[in-house]
C-alpha cells in the first residue's frame, strides 16, 4: 500500500517554511495516516524518515512514539530483555546487538507484524545508532517483502476443470488473477575460467636485509682546582659503530650474514690521540630448519664461520670453524627471538706477542635474546587499572642480549680458558618509524687465556637504523 497524495502533499507542505514539523502540522498527518484505523508499513517508513532526518521539533518527537506504542505489542520477554540489555550500557543499540535481536525474531524465520512494530517503535524512541539505522531499514523492508510475496496453487483439481492459481499481493486483500506466463531464462553469460592463482613467496623469503648506524661523543674537562690531577687535563672521545644483517632464505634452507665495526678515538689536550675501540666481527651461517611448530624451530647448522678481532692490525683475532644445533622461538606479533646454540668446532687464536697461531678444538654455546617491551602493555593496564593504548610508548622500548662462549678442551675444560664476550643493551626509539633511537649498552669480555682480565665498557648511544 502507498502513501496517499493528501498524506504525501501534507508532509511537503509542512517542510516548505522552516523544514521543521511543529505539532499542528503533526496533528494533520496523524489525521491522514489514522483515517483507515491503521498505520501500513509505508506509513512507518514516513514517520521514521522524519525522525532520522531530524524533521521534527522536540515536542513532536513523543507523539510519533507514542503513535508506534499504540500500534504494537512487544514479542515476548526475551526480546525486550535483549533490547534492554542492548541500551544499558549507552542507551544505543549498535550494529553487533542488533545482530542479537534479529537472531531472535528470525527464530521462527519470519518477522511477525508485531516484530516489525517493534523495531519500528525503538526506530522512533531513537535507540539505534546512526551506524545501525540503514540496517534495520534493509531488515524490515527485505523480511516483509518475502512475507507479502506468498503463492497458493490449488492442486489436485479434478478432470475437464481449469486450475486456477491465486496469488495474495497483500495479507488483507486477496485477488484472483490469470497465470503468469513463465518467464525465459535469460541466456547464461560465458564464464571464462578462473586462472590458478600463483602462489605468493612468503615475505622472509629470498633475501632480506637490514642495517644501523649508532655513535656517541664524550667530553671531558679536568681544571686546576683539582688538584690530583695536577694541571688542567681535557680530553674529547669520538666513537661509532656499524651493524646489519644479509639474509637468504628458500624452503627450509637459510643462509645468514652478520657484521659489527666499531672504531673510536681519544683526543688528548695538546693533540695525542690514542684509539678507544677497534672490533669488527663477521658470522656467516648455512643452516636447515630439521622442525618447524608454530614459533618453535630447531635448526641444523652445516657450517658457521665466525671471526673477531681489530680492523687496524692484526692483535688478538680469533677465527673459529663450528657445527651443531640451534633452537629458535620466534614471534614476528610480540616482536620476540630467543635461540640457543650448541656445538663444536675448532678455533684459530692470534697471539700478538709471539706472533704465531694457535689451533684449537672445543664446544660452542651462542645465546642470543630480542624482545619488544610491548608484551607488558595488557599486564600494566590490569595493574594500573588502564586501557593498553595508554602504555603504547613500551612499544617503542627494545631490550637485547647475547653471549658468545668458547670452550677449549685440548688440554681438559678449564674455565680460566674460556673465550667469552656478553653484550647487553636497551634502546628507546624516538619517532614512530623506528629508525631513530637512543640506547644504553654494556659490554663484558674475557680473552681466554689464563693470564686473561675480565674487561667492560658501558656506552650511551645515539643510532640510525636503516
Amino acid at each position: 500500500m502507498n502513501i496517499s497524495d493528501n498524506l504525501r502533499k501534507l508532509y511537503n507542505d509542512s517542510l516548505k517554511n522552516d523544514q521543521k514539523i511543529d505539532q499542528k502540522e503533526f496533528t494533520e498527518i496523524k489525521k491522514e495516516i489514522l483515517k483507515d484505523n491503521v498505520t501500513d508499513q509505508q506509513e512507518k517508513l514516513l514517520l521514521t524518515e522524519m525522525i532520522s532526518k531530524k524533521q521534527l521539533t522536540k515536542e513532536v518527537v513523543p507523539l510519533v512514539t507514542e503513535l508506534f506504542s499504540d500500534q504494537y505489542q512487544e514479542k515476548d520477554s526475551t526480546l525486550k530483555t535483549l533490547a534492554e540489555m542492548a541500551e544499558r550500557n549507552d542507551q544505543l543499540i549498535d550494529t553487533k546487538e542488533f545482530a542479537l535481536i534479529k537472531k531472535e525474531i528470525l527464530s521462527d524465520n519470519k518477522l511477525t507484524k508485531e516484530e516489525a512494530d517493534f523495531l519500528y517503535g525503538k526506530l522512533a524512541e531513537g535507540k539505534f545508532n546512526s551506524g545501525t539505522v540503514p540496517a534495520v531499514f534493509e531488515f524490515i523492508s527485505e523480511n516483509s517483502a518475502a512475507e507479502k510475496q506468498e503463492t497458493v496453487t490449488i492442486q489436485n483439481t479434478p478432470p475437464n476443470e481449469k486450475q486456477e492459481v491465486l496469488s495474495i499481493q497483500n495479507t488483507q486483500t486477496e485477488k484472483p488473477v490469470k497465470a503468469e506466463e513463465p518467464k525465459k531464462e535469460p541466456p547464461k553469460a560465458e564464464t571464462k575460467k578462473e586462472e590458478p592463482k600463483k602462489e605468493e613467496k612468503p615475505k622472509d623469503e629470498g633475501w632480506t636485509h637490514k642495517a644501523g648506524l649508532r655513535g656517541n661523543f664524550n667530553l671531558t674537562s679536568v681544571s686546576d682546582g683539582w688538584a690530583q690531577y695536577g694541571k688542567e687535563q681535557s680530553a674529547t672521545r669520538v666513537e661509532g659503530a656499524m651493524d646489519g644483517e644479509l639474509n637468504y632464505k628458500t624452503g627450509k634452507h637459510k643462509w645468514s650474514n652478520k657484521f659489527l665495526v666499531e672504531y673510536g678515538n681519544i683526543w688528548l689536550k695538546g693533540g695525542e690521540r690514542a684509539i678507544s675501540k677497534d672490533n669488527s666481527e663477521l658470522t656467516t651461517e648455512y643452516s636447515y630448519t630439521a622442525i618447524k611448530n608454530g614459533n618453535f624451530s630447531i635448526e641444523v647448522p652445516f657450517l658457521k664461520l665466525f671471526t673477531r678481532g681489530p680492523m687496524s692490525e692484526l692483535g688478538d683475532r680469533r677465527i673459529r670453524e663450528s657445527t651443531g644445533a640451534k633452537m629458535v622461538y620466534e614471534n614476528k606479533e610480540t616482536q620476540s627471538k630467543y635461540s640457543l646454540s650448541l656445538g663444536g668446532g675448532l678455533q684459530q687464536s692470534h697471539d700478538k706477542v709471539k706472533d704465531e697461531w694457535l689451533n684449537e678444538p672445543g664446544a660452542e654455546v651462542i645465546v642470543e635474546v630480542s624482545q619488544n617491551l610491548n608484551v607488558m602493555q595488557k599486564t600494566m593496564a590490569v595493574v594500573f587499572d588502564k586501557k593498553p593504548e595508554d602504555f603504547n610508548l613500551l612499544d617503542r622500548v627494545e631490550i637485547t642480549g647475547s653471549a658468545n662462549t668458547f670452550l677449549p678442551l685440548r688440554e681438559g675444560f678449564s674455565w680460566s680458558n674460556t673465550d667469552i664476550t656478553m653484550r647487553s643493551g636497551a634502546k628507546i626509539y624516538l619517532n614512530e618509524g623506528k629508525n631513530l633511537w637512543f640506547g644504553v649498552n654494556k659490554e663484558w669480555r674475557y680473552g681466554g687465556k689464563e693470564s686473561s682480565t675480565w674487561e667492560n665498557r658501558t656506552t650511551l648511544d645515539l643510532g640510525l637504523k636503516f
